[in-house]
Parts: C-alpha cells; sequence; structure tokens
C-alpha cells in the first residue's frame, strides 16, 4: 500500500500530464515562449520513447511529463498571458476556439483589483457539467433549513467583450447555477424568479449601484419573516448591510408599510419597472417591524424567527466581522465561514468551520493543480506530499480551465495538516504577500497588521472601529513614514483619540518586529509612523465609489491593506476626522 507522502506525488504526476496533455492543442501552448523549453523536452523525450521501443508515437509516463513541467515551467505573471486573452477578448466575427483553453470560454473572469492596480482578465473555460456538483453542494449546505434561502450577491456582469460575460469569479458562479435552470441572459433573469434570492425576482441582483443594492436586497429580505438561510460573499458586505438597515430604519419599514420604493434608488432603466411592479405593501409585516429593536443584540433573530444559518467568508481582512455579525445574530444562529475562492482559480478551500479559527480551509481537489512557495528557504517549490507543519508558504496554482501556466496567488498560508479523509492539506490564511514599500525596508502585511491591532484596536476596544484598516507609504514630509487609516464607529471616538500615543505605539511595535525598520528609525531614513482617523461609513462608501468606478459587481470591492496609488491615498486621506 502507498504511503500517504507517494499518493500525493502521484497524484500530482497525473494531473500534470493530464493537464499538458489537455492544453497541448492550444494557441497559448503552440505559441508561449514561456512554454518553449517544455515543448522541447517532451519532443526530446518522445523522440526517444519511440526510438527505444522501436515504434512511433509512444506515450511519455505520467512521472516524465510532470517532471519536465516542475523544471522548466516557470511562474508566470499577466503579462505572459494577456496578448491570449485579448485575442478572445478583442470584437471580432467569432471567438477563436482553443486560444488558452479547449473550445471557447464561457466567462471572462474580472480581478478585483483591491490594491489600487490595473484589473486582470482570465478566460474561463470551466466545464458547465461541474455546476452541477456545486449546486449540489449548496442545496446539501441548507439542507436541514426550513424558511427561504436568500443569497445576497449581485449577479450583474461589468459588460460583454467580444460577446463573453466579464464579470467577477462570484457572478459567474451564480450564474451557472442559474444556467442550470435554463436562465442564460440578463433578458431570461430580469423577469426570473430567482429560488437563490428567496422567491424574490433575479431583478434585484442585477442592480449595479452598491448603496442602490444593499438598500432593495434589504427591503425584500425585510418583506419576507419566513427566511432560515442568509448568504453573503464577504463578511464586509453583511456589516454594510446590517449598519444600512440600523441607519435607515425608519425609512425600510414605512417603504415596507406603503409599497413605495425609496427615492434615492439608482435603478437600470430595464430594472425599474420589474422591481417596482414586484413590490407590494406588507402593513402587517412593517407593524412587526417597527417593534424591534435594531442594534440590539440578537436583533436579526428578531427580525427573521426562522433564521437558522448566515453565511459569510470573515477569513484574511473580514475577520473584524466576525464579533460584529454574532452579536447581531445572537447565540441561537450558526454563523457559517464560506470558502476560499479566487478569480484565478475558483473554489480552492473549504472552512473548517472552527468558531474560533475563521482562517483554516481544507484545500480541495476541484482541478486546480497546487504547489507551494516555501517561504523560509530559497522559496523553493514543494508539492502538497512535503509540506511540514508550522511552515508559511505562498500558494502556487495551475488551472485547467485557465490554461497551462503557474500562478502566484501571493496568499500566504500556514500548513497545519493533512484532512483525515481526503489527505488533502489543512492550511491557515495568513494574508497577502504584500506589504508598505519604504525606502529602507519593507513592512509586510503581517507586521502591519499584527501591529495595528495591539497600537490601536486593543487599547480602544475592537467595537471603537469598524476592524478594517488601510495602509500605504507617506512621503509627505522629508523622511519615509507609514500611513495608517482606521475608521471610527462613531464620531464620539475622536474627542479621545490620543492619536500622539497611538502613532508612538505603533512606531516602537514595528521597529520590534523589523529591523530594517528599527535601523531606520535609528538612522532618520524612517519617519514616525501616521495615524488617520477617518469618519464613520468611509469605508463603506469606498467600495460603493469603486464598484462604481469599476463598474463591478456589488460587494465584490474589499478594502484594501495596501493602497499604492496616489489617487487612493488622496480619497481615504479626504475623509478624516
Amino acid at each position: 500500500m502507498l504511503s500517504r507522502r507517494d499518493t500525493q506525488r502521484s497524484k500530482y504526476n497525473a494531473q500534470v500530464a493530464a493537464m499538458v496533455s489537455k492544453l497541448s492543442r492550444t494557441q497559448f501552448y503552440a505559441e508561449s515562449l514561456l512554454l518553449a523549453p517544455l515543448r522541447q523536452r517532451l519532443l526530446d523525450l518522445a523522440r526517444d520513447v519511440d526510438a527505444k521501443s522501436g515504434e512511433e508515437q509512444q506515450d511519455l509516463s505520467d512521472d516524465q511529463v510532470a517532471a519536465a513541467f516542475s523544471q522548466l515551467v516557470p511562474i508566470s505573471t499577466y503579462a505572459d498571458y494577456v496578448a491570449f486573452v485579448e485575442r478572445v477578448s478583442t470584437p471580432s466575427d467569432s471567438v477563436p476556439s482553443d486560444t488558452l483553453g479547449v473550445g471557447t470560454p464561457r466567462f471572462l473572469i474580472h480581478s478585483s483589483s483591491t490594491s489600487g492596480g490595473k484589473p486582470k482578465i482570465f478566460a474561463d473555460y470551466s466545464d458547465p457539467r461541474a455546476a452541477h456538483i456545486v449546486k449540489a453542494s449548496m442545496i446539501a449546505r441548507g439542507a436541514n433549513v426550513t424558511g427561504r434561502f436568500m443569497s445576497v450577491t449581485s449577479i450583474a456582469v461589468k459588460e460583454e467583450l467580444n460577446g463573453i460575460p466579464l464579470c467577477f469569479y462570484s457572478v459567474s458562479f451564480f450564474r451557472r447555477m442559474m444556467e442550470l435552470e435554463g436562465v442564460l441572459t440578463d433578458e431570461d433573469l430580469i423577469h426570473h424568479t430567482d429560488p437563490w434570492t428567496g422567491g424574490f425576482p433575479a431583478a434585484i441582483k442585477l442592480v449595479k449601484h452598491y448603496h442602490s443594492f444593499l438598500v432593495v436586497m434589504a427591503l425584500f429580505a425585510l418583506s419576507a419573516r419566513d427566511i432560515g438561510y442568509l448568504q453573503f460573499v464577504f463578511g464586509s458586505t453583511t456589516t454594510d448591510l446590517m449598519n444600512l438597515m440600523v441607519n435607515q430604519w425608519r425609512q425600510l419599514v414605512h417603504s415596507i408599510e406603503h409599497g413605495v420604493l425609496l427615492d434615492d434608488l439608482v435603478l437600470e432603466e430595464e430594472l425599474k419597472p420589474v422591481i417596482t411592479n414586484a413590490w407590494k405593501a406588507n402593513p402587517e409585516r412593517a407593524r412587526k417591524l417597527v417593534e424591534i429593536d435594531v442594534g440590539a443584540e440578537g436583533w436579526l433573530k428578531r427580525v427573521w424567527p426562522d433564521l437558522q444559518v448566515l453565511e459569510a467568508s470573515c477569513a484574511g481582512i473580514f475577520a473584524s466581522a466576525v464579533p460584529k455579525i454574532r452579536f447581531a445574530l445572537g447565540p441561537h444562529v450558526k454563523h457559517v465561514f464560506g470558502s476560499y475562492a479566487c478569480t484565478e482559480g475558483g473554489i480552492i478551500g473549504v472552512n473548517m468551520q472552527d468558531p474560533g479559527n475563521p482562517h483554516l480551509f481544507h484545500i480541495v481537489d476541484q482541478g486546480c493543480i497546487f504547489e507551494f512557495m516555501d517561504l523560509d528557504s530559497d522559496r523553493k517549490l514543494v508539492n502538497m506530499a512535503d509540506l511540514v507543519a508550522g511552515k508559511r508558504y505562498s500558494l502556487i496554482i495551475s488551472n485547467p480551465s485557465n490554461g497551462l501556466w503557474r500562478y502566484n496567488l501571493e496568499d500566504i498560508f500556514e500548513h497545519t495538516g493533512y484532512h483525515p479523509a481526503t489527505n488533502q492539506p489543512l492550511m491557515n490564511y495568513c494574508g497577502r504577500d504584500t506589504g508598505v514599500r519604504l525606502m529602507a525596508c519593507l513592512l509586510s502585511d503581517a507586521e502591519v497588521r499584527a501591529s495595528v491591532e495591539k497600537a490601536i484596536f486593543e487599547p480602544y476596544g475592537k467595537d471603537s472601529f469598524t476592524g478594517e484598516y488601510v495602509s500605504f507609504f507617506d512621503d509627505s514630509e522629508s523622511v519615509d513614514a507609514l500611513c495608517v487609516c482606521v475608521e471610527a464607529e462613531s464620531d464620539e471616538l475622536e474627542s479621545i483619540f490620543d492619536r500622539d500615543t497611538v502613532e508612538k505605539t505603533l512606531t516602537a511595535l514595528l521597529s520590534v518586529q523589523n529591523e530594517l525598520f528599527e535601523a531606520g528609525q535609528m538612522n532618520g531614513r524612517v519617519g514616525p509612523c501616521i495615524v488617520r482617523l477617518l469618519k464613520p461609513g468611509s469605508f463603506a462608501e469606498f467600495r460603493a465609489w469603486k464598484t462604481g468606478e469599476l463598474n463591478s459587481s456589488v460587494g465584490q470591492v474589499k478594502v484594501p491593506t495596501v493602497v499604492a496609488s496616489l489617487e487612493l491615498k488622496q480619497w481615504f486621506n479626504a475623509r478624516m476626522l
């Protein structure tokens, strides 16, 4: 019987060989300079095998193909295949076939561009039959839940390029769910009653204006007493919706009582009549809602007495939402953490549902090939068979549905062991492999996060802040400095916030963690940290602004922990208390 390590290595070799075989017919494989050494090695190996066997076109072994791939295919960048993406996205009489993947792409997946850089586009050739598996798992997830299932998620595409929908991964995910029911176009969706939105018109999930999306979703959700399962993509969208309901409770209840939508809604023209016609007065429901003490502990359970589960991803920067969500839910509603997914690889990890650790994921075998860059060595790549518990790795993926390449997600994980049933890795998400670059040093995202927690959030209590923050390089003074922006929960915090002490503490904590930062402090190349307190609602406003600017799906824009562009720095600086 093979050991776990031998089994995993054999599986890796078979997956790589299958990917190379499948994608060897693509234009990218035939033309990319990135793959020229691989093509030549496989050609040489095939000639050697044929010569030894005396027969032509003998197949190479999985081990031979995987070894050639591992040795000769470098980690790619977006620049390596953007020209091939443009072949399918540039308007033409027809979409070229077999460009990056086999056939033509069903979606063009748009990255969220969370740090201010130019968004990337990936051609998605996923097998639509995979949606059946995902749908089955979603049904099973809510199998024991009574009441309506309501998914507070957008299904609006950004635009179509060469006839292919351009959208975020989560939008393509939910669109595939609807395609299983024969709903293929926006025109179909507008008039479709969505089983994933509590039986309400799918038109409410096509609203692109962020604030209006939240208002419409809140209204329809509040109008129904019998919601049993609420689903969000990110915890930040959950808290944005909760804050909106608390702040606009009277207007929302008035709208439910009289059946009139709020005046300030921004709705697309084709959506207005559908949403307006679907919105009906419900004075009895309004009378029940007006009695609820919104904002009190467990208030969401009083709004929806049948509510049993709320799902929202809270790993990484979204962990700050956990206590707020649990407070609003109360003790009798389960908070389920969502999956780990990304633009480049789709669903990668299933959360282990440890109530005290939203960052722990089971890496799933859903088609991607995983490798891990060892951050403690010379950044060599290892496969999952050779992971060491307690070590940190950057996740490298090869996705046969997107193209034949290795891509560094720049997401950092700590390996904690293997799942006993699947032998797949269990990984703690630690954050992004990014940071703030000063002239004298690089402050990692992990260093800044730990210091912000101790210097700002802990002394004043996490309830005083929204829990999110933004950091960037500040050169407004004569020396470089780290600037951190945090958002106050209320204006009252400004009167007690001791900025001078906070800045000194933050500087001292970073000096302990980063020797080059400390040396920069000593020689005058790095100045003291700068902390700016933002007005309440600033981060929700940022998400709404970026949603509109990028014409992106609502609920998809994250508040970046690190920003580089001058525009974003100015935007945050303009919202100081």
